[in-house]
């Protein structure tokens, strides 16, 4: 099954990169992301509640969507489809994650860091990835050499979703290279404001996020 295009599964040109130890403290931020008008999530799989979590999100959420993020292993995939995800973000490209999510049916996001790495994601049917980490690989003109290169030959069907570095302060830049179908990144919900419970400041700095996207260039 062919993963869905960025219009069919991303709804906004932000995705929050969500790291969470309880459930609550996801129900917490996927509340204060839906209060800003933001209807997309991603749940890392880097604590032993993750699972939990995406669960918990999706139930009390069913208008937001969620994806499961860092998935590494083919045995994850079944597990977080199970529990309400519906699309996978991974760090990297593997083949058995790629038979996997084929398997299940479930949108794919790989990660991809080199114009080798995006060959190869493209050659087994992807069309949107995650350019991971994002400043570390290059930042802008790093994505802007690579898709200048391989874009043309797919008649632009050819996304990113840069993630790792990126902040309010340097999306824009992400923007304006024309492939970036979103931005990701945890700046959103910050480990400390989840802590403290600061809705207003994660409502706000989302709210701030999605102006800043959508401002007139």
């Amino acid at each position: 099954m062919k993963p869905e295009t960025p219009s069919a599964w991303l709804v906004a040109p932000v995705l929050p990169v969500v790291v969470v130890d309880d459930p609550e403290a996801a129900l917490f931020v996927a509340g204060a992301f839906q209060e800003a008008g933001l209807l997309q999530i991603e749940i890392t799989l880097r604590t032993p509640a993750s699972l939990a979590a995406l669960e918990a999100v999706a139930r009390r959420f069913p208008a937001m969507k969620v994806a499961a993020g860092t998935v590494l292993e083919p045995s994850q995939v079944a597990a977080v489809r199970d529990a309400g995800a519906t699309m996978c973000v991974s760090p990297g490209f593997t083949d058995a994650l790629a038979h996997a999510m084929r398997e299940c049916a479930m949108p794919w996001v790989p990660g991809v860091a080199t114009a080798g790495e995006v060959m190869r994601a493209c050659q087994a049917g992807y069309s949107l990835l995650k350019f991971f980490p994002a400043m570390a690989a290059g930042g802008p003109p790093s994505l802007q050499a690579i898709a200048g290169a391989l874009r043309p030959a797919r008649n632009g069907d050819l996304d990113f979703i840069p993630t790792g570095g990126v902040t309010l302060a340097n999306m824009i830049s992400w923007k304006a290279l024309g492939c970036v179908a979103a931005v990701g990144g945890t700046w959103l919900a910050r480990d400390s404001l989840v802590v403290s419970r600061a809705q207003a400041s994660i409502v706000a700095a989302t709210r701030e996020a999605l102006a800043c996207w959508n401002a007139p260039a």
